[in-house]
């Protein structure tokens, strides 16, 4: 079926970016029958169909609410999940991911794929710090799960470098 709407013209391949670890990238796809030939999604909009069921978040929401005049480098879609126990943490530990020694976290999060130059992240955040969700009509073809306009000025005090730094 998909080949047949790639003939048809129905359906397009988003051209993504080599993941820079080799492992195999995101395919995604444009279904819509309107769309002009070199029309192409927003970042947003590919998180968003990436992971449905995601909440757009930090430096994307911020730019997407018209709280910054600066071009988005990077976006973020959250995946909500319970609060994990609490455990303490040694302050003398290091910063490496959890059962990959040697390995250094990035402070971003997981990078999902790269879209025009832009890396797009998915993040794991605690559901009951991210109360504030919004649905959105992002053009014809698109609904956005956001953080509102309150959650996302917060998560900028509470996460400066996910939504674009201090400055």
């Amino acid at each position: 079926v998909i080949e047949r709407m790639l003939e048809m013209g129905w359906l397009r391949v988003i051209p993504m970016e080599a993941h820079p670890t080799g492992i195999h990238s995101a395919k995604l796809y444009l279904l819509d029958m309107e769309a002009l030939e070199g029309d192409q999604p927003e970042p947003w909009e590919l998180l968003q169909g990436y992971q449905p069921d995601g909440v757009l978040c930090y430096f994307g929401a911020a730019a997407i609410h018209e709280l910054t005049t600066q071009e988005p480098s990077f976006h973020h879609i959250a995946i909500g999940q319970n609060p994990a126990p609490r455990k303490d943490v040694d302050p003398t530990q290091s910063m490496e991911a959890p059962g990959k020694p040697g390995k250094p976290r990035d402070p971003l999060g997981t990078l999902a794929f790269r879209f025009q130059g832009v890396p797009c992240y998915t993040t794991r955040r605690d559901k009951n710090l991210m109360p504030g969700i919004q649905t959105r009509e992002y053009g014809p073809r698109t609904q956005l799960r956001i953080t509102t306009l309150e959650q996302t000025m917060l998560d900028a005090l509470w996460q400066p470098l996910k939504s674009g730094g201090e400055s």
